[in-house]
């Protein structure tokens, strides 16, 4: 009878220890609409092309001459990827024409002649159009060309049955072509790719997030598509493909270089990933804070988790 009334004591269980699975990293996607207006860079252009312009050619034998130009306000307009510029301005002209030359001598003499010079001075009106875009190193690449040279009250000068008037408008073309040729090469100079840089290096900045720690964008690929100018305005689509993340730990990221443009497309918004990793020590300290005298066991483990946000 006593045996059969014995206690029963089972025996302890064995403790396994399983290692939590790899927490991979997941790649967001951010996608934001840019809106810029450029009348400030437009002023600045204003006041780098000279309101002035003197020019002269004195071949022995063809047309001579000299010119003035002043030019008006710049005016500048934009849709889709072409970016117009055009101006009005006055001009004065005069010279004389050399029918035949020998020994760097005129053989035949002709009178001089004049346009605008102790008189109004005549108008012409003048534009350009300019595509613009973007390339993989982040250049702003530029095709300019002149689109009008228009004399609104032109000069009706002539000898020999030659034209003067013609002949000098194809002249003053040429010199706004080589314009245009410069303007390319002064907007590919342009340093574009050092205020990406710039973008680029705040985007992987540390950034303190109150009891949460701090909080890291961690980005991997950026693009800019979709350049487009509507008036004074400039629009474009910038995509950030990023691996966001909290901890309660500061782990400052060292500088990465600015990789090559990538193609991210799609609809503006955010497709997010958000991660979390939070040691229990850290956690147990913060709980202690805000509960006073209320122990918390410590752990060196972390607390990971992963939230998805999607917003449009």
């Amino acid at each position: 009878m006593f045996i059969s009334c014995r206690t029963i004591k089972p025996e302890a269980p064995t403790v396994a220890i399983n290692k939590a699975p790899a927490f991979t990293p997941v790649s967001s996607q951010i996608i934001l609409p840019v809106r810029a207006n450029l009348s400030a860079y437009f002023s600045m252009a204003e006041k780098m092309i000279p309101a002035e312009v003197k020019g002269e050619d004195n071949p022995c034998e063809g047309l001579r001459y000299k010119y003035l130009f002043d030019r008006g306000p710049l005016s500048f307009s934009g849709k889709d990827n072409q970016l117009k510029l055009s101006l009005t301005g006055k001009y004065q002209v005069s010279g004389s024409y050399c029918a035949k030359c020998a020994f760097d001598k005129c053989l035949v003499k002709t009178p001089t002649f004049s346009c605008g010079v102790n008189e109004p001075m005549r108008n012409i009106s003048i534009g350009f159009s300019s595509n613009v875009a973007l390339s993989p190193k982040y250049g702003i690449q530029s095709n300019t060309s002149l689109d009008f040279v228009q004399p609104n009250d032109p000069c009706k000068i002539s000898f020999l049955q030659v034209d003067i008037t013609d002949k000098l408008i194809t002249q003053i073309k040429g010199s706004l072509q080589d314009l245009a040729k410069q303007t390319d090469i002064q907007t590919a100079s342009y340093p574009f790719r050092t205020q990406i840089q710039g973008l680029w290096d705040k985007l992987n900045t540390e950034f303190p997030a109150g009891d949460l720690g701090y909080f890291r964008l961690q980005p991997l690929d950026l693009s800019l598509n979709n350049l487009r100018f509507d008036g004074n305005n400039l629009n474009l689509q910038m995509g950030i493909r990023c691996q966001p993340q909290f901890s309660l730990r500061s782990e400052p990221a060292l500088p990465k270089p600015l990789p090559d443009m990538s193609n991210i497309s799609g609809a503006n918004g955010f497709n997010v990933y958000l991660d979390a990793s939070l040691p229990f020590k850290e956690l147990g300290k913060i709980v202690s804070q805000k509960m006073g005298d209320t122990r918390s066991e410590e752990h060196t483990s972390e607390l990971q988790s992963r939230q998805y946000l999607v917003c449009r």
